[in-house]
């Protein structure tokens, strides 16, 4: 007799325990519980913590795996899972972005910028600069004074005549 929770009292048949819960031991008239976190349960599992690939799986890296999950689900962009067996995705680290699931964190190219949780590569704001400070707090930084930024670097310095407004791209000559 299989060890599946049964349709009803009195049932004549047992049926299969339902995806995301798992039915351990024998008489069962219920699922015994939920499947574990990090883990995944199909049709049948015995196990809290299944392995086989038939009854269940442990979850992948690049997906999650909530406690009763019936099948995995990747990460959303901007985050990722560094091992499988995860419940939840972390977010991505500062200086790397995430765009694809089951990836991992990719560096965050020269001049561009990316803050925790990135799913993609960024500018700094107008009248900024990505910080290249080991020890950077700020991922962008104001134009230093007196210059002028452009696309990500210090453009130049500003003109006799002219005078920059603070966080500016665009010299003027105040006139």
């Amino acid at each position: 007799m299989d060890s599946a929770p049964q349709d009803k009292a009195g049932a004549k048949s047992c049926i299969k325990c339902p995806e995301g819960k798992y039915c351990a031991g024998t008489g069962n008239t219920a699922p015994t519980g939920n499947c574990a976190p990090g883990y995944v349960c199909y049709k049948g599992s015995t196990s809290r913590e299944p392995q086989d690939g038939t009854t269940g799986a442990i979850c992948p890296k690049g997906m999650f795996c909530e406690e009763g999950a019936t099948h995995p689900t990747p990460c959303a962009p901007g985050t990722y899972t560094n091992a499988s067996g995860q419940h939840t995705c972390l977010p991505c680290p500062e200086g790397f972005y995430c765009d694809k699931a089951g990836e991992d964190p990719k560096k965050c190219p020269e001049k561009k910028v990316c803050a925790e949780g990135s799913a993609r590569p960024g500018l700094c704001p107008l009248g900024s600069i990505p910080n290249t400070k080991a020890d950077a707090v700020d991922v962008c930084v104001p134009c230093p004074q007196g210059k002028y930024c452009r696309g990500a670097v210090v453009a130049g310095d500003c003109l006799p005549g002219y005078v920059l407004a603070w966080r500016s791209t665009e010299l003027y000559s105040g006139h």
